[in-house]
């Protein structure tokens, strides 16, 4: 029998230089096996060993390749040797020999750790050298799938362990954001206290209350005034961008007049472009069409683009406001333009970026956060419109921006057009009839308010007549319950703490959900057959 090294390799499908460990207590059936061996393709060291305490001290004396094992020996008998073998070598083959031929135990014994059975009345060289074969074969796929599970547990716990991290770091970051939002609204509330008394005591001074004041003093009251209503921007803007970063940036969205929107804001700018030398224009025809906005939001848009274009706009200058109807489609186009120094197309690009402040070459000293075109850029998408810009250098820029008509099937096109953008297709509107019981006009104003209150800026509130309205909401099915809840719960609080009364119970009557990507269609049917069953106008 030769002996060699106890390291081996495979050749030819069977094991080279193996040390094999045969552990049986019937001698004739040990000559069957070393008989059968020596016939194999295989070159070893064979050791015998009459019991498994022999057999564990071979196993622990020296490196062991291939094991064969009675499984009826006379110090253990059963499975229990199968294991205890493989628990003193992890990366020995073994390989079962008993008289018993049970298909049971046959995949008892590989579940106790064995890589094959024999029945020793059919062993064979062929069917041991097959056995040595595919048993050492089958452990070394055991082990490397046993590499590759310890290597996804490994990435499961380093995943959980990051997953962890990225918890701990989320819950800091909303701590800090909300420390962050507390902290813009207490400066901006700090910051436009004084603002208002700088403002109002400038105002008595150049009005005569305290003496009179000489013109140049006069002149120089007014730029204080000026500059003051310049921070005031700065901080609405700061309040804006803050609410609208933590989703609190409501939307009371109602039919109005552009004429009334501008008309209002006009005054302090005509100050304003004065002090700078510049004429400010107005071209607003009486007969626009009524349109669908949130009218604070539209005239801060207004306010913004107007203070931009007096700003880079030289004395001299001029600023033009403009508003012309656009029936094709069906909306109101709103217009400030300048012949200032005009943009880039590069700048173009950038100009409605957060904290992008261009340079210019006139010389200003008013001084910004570069927000008022990114801010204003947003409360026109929130009134479903959008913002354009036309600019050519040396000659002036024209920033303009759409507002829909008061036209419940445009408004809801426009509405489902915004939410799809905003999801990428992945959003779920749910719409939903609402009632109550009005009387008179101060009841059907105040659950209008109500409404207007409760829903978000990515809802949308259509009245559809006395008593009813259609609310949708863009909210899965599921969790409407939470959406129902809330209303419930404030209008209860509110009707607890009103002076004035109740408002009427509010009766809702859940019409159906839609994807606002594959099922946009079927939302838009569904709302215009609520609006064609009576006259409507939009809330």
């Amino acid at each position: 029998m030769a002996e060699s090294t106890n390291r081996g390799h495979r050749i030819g499908g069977a094991v080279n230089n193996a040390v094999i460990l045969l552990i049986e207590d019937d001698d004739a059936d040990a000559v069957l096996v070393e008989r059968a061996l020596r016939q194999c393709r295989v070159h070893r060291k064979l050791l015998r060993a009459r019991s498994l305490t022999e057999g564990l001290g071979h196993l622990k004396a020296q490196p062991v390749s291939l094991v064969l094992t009675d499984l009826g020996l006379p110090d253990c008998g059963g499975l229990d040797a199968v294991a205890r073998i493989r628990a003193s070598n992890e990366d020995a083959t073994i390989i079962v020999l008993s008289g018993l031929e049970d298909a049971e135990t046959q995949l008892d014994a590989l579940d106790h750790g064995a890589q094959d059975y024999l029945v020793k009345n059919e062993i064979s060289a062929f069917t041991l050298e097959r056995a040595i074969e595919h048993g050492t074969h089958r452990l070394k796929n055991q082990r490397r799938v046993g590499r590759l599970l310890n290597a996804v547990k490994s990435q499961k716990a380093e995943l959980e362990r990051q997953a962890k991290l990225l918890d701990q770091q989320n819950r800091r970051l909303r701590k800090l954001c909300k420390t962050a939002q507390q902290c813009v609204n207490n400066v901006s509330h700090d910051f436009r206290t004084p603002l208002t008394v700088v403002k109002e005591y400038a105002s008595l001074i150049a009005d005569g209350v305290v003496g009179e004041v000489q013109p140049e003093q006069l002149r120089m009251l007014r730029v204080v005034g000026d500059r003051v209503d310049d921070l005031n921007n700065m901080v609405d803007d700061m309040l804006d961008i803050s609410r609208h970063n933590s989703g609190l940036l409501g939307a009371n969205r109602m039919p109005c007049r552009v004429e009334d929107v501008i008309t209002r804001l006009l005054p302090g700018f005509h100050q304003k472009a004065l002090l700078r030398g510049i004429t400010l224009e107005t071209q607003i025809p009486s007969d626009l069409p009524d349109v669908f906005c949130d009218a604070e939001k539209v005239g801060r848009v207004v306010v913004n683009l107007i203070t931009n274009a007096i700003k880079f706009t030289s004395a001299d200058g001029a600023v033009v406001v403009r508003a012309e109807a656009c029936p094709t489609q069906r909306e109101v186009q709103i217009s400030v333009c300048d012949n200032g120094a005009g943009l880039s197309e590069q700048d173009c690009r950038l100009i409605f970026n957060r904290f992008q402040q261009l340079k210019s070459g006139l010389q200003n000293t008013t001084k910004g956060f570069g927000l008022g075109l990114s801010i204003a850029k947003e409360l026109v998408d929130l009134n479903f419109g959008k913002m354009s810009l036309k600019s050519v250098p040396g000659e002036g820029s024209t920033f303009s921006f759409s507002i829909p008509e008061n036209d419940p099937a445009v408004v809801t096109e426009r509405y489902l057009q915004r939410i799809k953008a905003l999801s990428r297709g992945r959003a779920h509107v749910s719409a939903m009839l609402v009632h109550a019981d009005i009387d008179g006009e101060r009841d059907q104003k105040d659950v209008r308010n109500f409404l207007v209150y409760i829903h978000r800026n990515r809802d949308l509130l259509l009245e559809l007549g006395r008593g009813r309205w259609l609310l949708l909401v863009c909210a899965k099915r599921d969790r409407l319950p939470e959406f129902l809840r809330r209303i419930e719960d404030e209008h209860r609080s509110l009707n607890r703490n009103r002076p004035s009364g109740p408002i009427p119970d509010i009766r809702l009557e859940q019409l159906g959900t839609h994807r606002t990507g594959s099922e946009t269609a079927a939302l838009g049917n569904l709302v215009r057959e609520s609006l064609t069953a009576r006259e409507v106008s939009c809330v």
